[in-house]
């Protein structure tokens, strides 16, 4: 099989150390004419205020407090960008105070705490109605 009839195979005069090169050079060259990002937000116009929106810049959206508010404003969920009501406001987390829909915010907890509840029993069912039969 010649390498001309291989597909997927391209010929080129240039070897690839060069192509490589140029192609960094160009990432750098639109890199430093980019404009300077901050925190990802989107404007809410029911609060005339930003929401605090997940990047993936510090990684998976992890939850520092168990302790949230339930918000009836609409908001952008953090996690999945969806303008929904009610959803849950957390004040602190590593991107920051975020608001999580219902979906999002369960999946969170559980990656944040290892489980879906706010306040998990300790102990089984039977023992934690013991002394109440």
């Amino acid at each position: 099989m010649s390498k001309v009839n291989n597909l997927g195979f391209v010929l080129s005069p240039y070897s690839q150390k060069k192509i490589l090169r140029a192609l960094g050079n160009y990432q750098q060259k639109t890199d430093s004419t980019a404009k300077p990002r901050g925190k990802p937000t989107r404007y809410n116009i029911a609060t005339n205020d930003y929401d605090n929106l997940v990047s993936g810049e510090h990684g998976s959206l992890i939850l520092k407090v168990r302790r949230g508010k339930i918000v009836t404003e609409k908001h952008y969920c953090a996690e999945c960008h969806t303008y929904t009501s009610p959803i849950r406001a957390y004040a602190d987390s590593n991107y920051g105070k975020v608001h999580l829909c219902t979906p999002c915010h369960l999946a969170t907890f559980n990656r944040s705490f290892g489980h879906a509840d706010a306040m998990p029993l300790k102990l089984d069912h039977a023992h934690a109605h013991k002394g109440k039969w």
